[in-house]
């Protein structure tokens, strides 16, 4: 998550039949995966060779799910600075009971084991979650051995782990990075679980929206990690959008680092339909900001449901 500039049961995913957050996904720069310009060019298609998702989950051990930090962009420095309570003011983030379809990616980047948030929505394949555009790639380099662990609390998952098999991230993020932070949204498709089930079908999905307005009742979920926060549970803020720029959503909100990707619902429950992905954060740490969904986000959407898991 990076500072806006001033702006039961448990199922195993079938990582070996149809394979591969927040990891299993792309591969840097060429060697595990290639990236693809879409004839659209609003989209960069990511695919990932079907061994990368078995790999990816025989590589997340508790012990490395553990060591895993929340994205590490720059954003991490200003949360620190102001996770006292006393630089707090309010529409403070409130612990929530878990919700079946939102969860946690786990992925590399540089070496290194990190998260974000995510969430299932609804798509022709079933088997679609969306979150930011910089757990997917940056700076050109795309992240590796990602998993999705939906409902994620504590350390795991009622449904275990399902790893990514490819999927798009916009363009305008892809080649820019924080230059272009109103495009920060990538969509993965994750493998079928050893039933052969998606992930829908299994934990549910939200509806999407796109072509939003910012301004109207909206509520955003994530797992933040940083200050007052620990990721291992789900968090939630309610209140009002305002437009940020012409196509990007800010909210009244304190979540920090680890809720990158996590859903911005129309509403005020994670029954409504997702529009937007939270992404960043101001600088005094009391603001989410979320690129609105638009056309090119509904090319990576619609593309990504096409992926045959």
């Amino acid at each position: 998550m990076h500072p806006h500039h001033p702006r039961s049961h448990r199922r195993t995913s079938a990582a070996i039949a149809a394979v591969c957050l927040g990891a299993a996904l792309l591969g840097a720069a060429a060697p595990a995966s290639a990236a693809h310009r879409d004839a659209s060019a609003s989209v960069v298609r990511v695919a990932v060779p079907a061994a990368q998702g078995s790999d990816a989950v025989a590589y997340w051990t508790p012990e490395r799910l553990a060591a895993a930090t929340e994205d590490s962009g720059s954003g991490d420095a200003a949360s620190d600075a102001v996770s006292s309570d006393a630089a707090r003011t309010n529409d403070q983030a409130e612990q929530v009971a878990t919700v079946s379809h939102i969860g946690r990616i786990y992925y590399v980047q540089e070496g290194s084991g990190h998260f974000c948030s995510a969430n299932v929505v609804d798509s022709a394949n079933g088997s679609t979650i969306a979150t930011a555009g910089h757990c997917v790639t940056r700076d050109q380099t795309f992240s590796t051995k990602m998993v999705f662990y939906p409902q994620y609390e504590s350390g795991g998952s009622p449904y275990g782990v399902w790893p990514v098999v490819g999927g798009n991230v916009l363009t305008g993020w892809y080649q820019k990075n924080d230059d272009d932070q109103a495009e920060d949204t990538a969509f993965m498709a994750v493998a079928p679980d050893s039933d052969g089930d998606t992930v829908a079908s299994v934990v549910g999905s939200s509806p999407v929206l796109f072509d939003q307005p910012a301004t109207q009742l909206v509520s955003a979920y994530g797992y933040p990690a940083v200050g007052r926060f620990d990721g291992e549970h789900l968090d939630r803020c309610i209140g009002t959008g305002t437009a940020a720029g012409t196509a990007q959503i800010d909210l009244a909100c304190d979540m920090t680092g680890g809720v990158s990707g996590g859903p911005i619902f129309a509403g005020a429950g994670s029954d409504g339909a997702q529009f937007s992905n939270v992404a960043e954060y101001d600088y005094t740490v009391t603001h989410n900001i979320g690129p609105l969904w638009q056309a090119a986000a509904q090319s990576a959407h619609d593309l990504t449901g096409a992926i045959g898991t």
